[in-house]
């Protein structure tokens, strides 16, 4: 990750992506982008003019630029996620997405077959 003082924040991808519309859709569904954007905020005092995904094996670049209404739900997601940690909650989300690549599949009862 890079993050630039003049406006910008790079992540690197290995992933094979070779059109653009699927660059930039990554971008914007980023949840990384979005808590390095956040990073960035805490450590320049203002948001990012943009943040993006550089995707190494195609060269290609999704963008997005973050603002203050989707930095305050990546703070609530994070709380979420505190409070989870907290209570000792570790639900399984199965799905075939999670499951796929999940390294305990194969000993988890609520995995999704893949």
């Amino acid at each position: 990750v890079d993050l630039e003082p003049e406006g910008t924040v790079t992540d690197y991808k290995t992933s094979e992506i070779y059109e653009q519309k699927g660059a930039d859709k990554k971008a914007r569904e980023s949840f990384q982008l979005d808590l390095y954007s956040l990073a960035f905020a805490e450590q320049f005092g203002s948001l990012p003019i943009y943040a993006q995904l550089t995707f190494l094996g195609s060269g290609l670049t999704g963008k997005m630029i973050p603002d203050e209404k989707r930095l305050q739900k990546t703070k609530e997601k994070m709380q979420e996620a505190e409070q989870g940690i907290r209570k000792g909650s570790f639900e399984a989300n199965p799905s075939y997405a999670n499951c796929h690549f999940c390294e305990y599949q194969e000993i988890c009862p609520d995995a999704v077959p893949t």
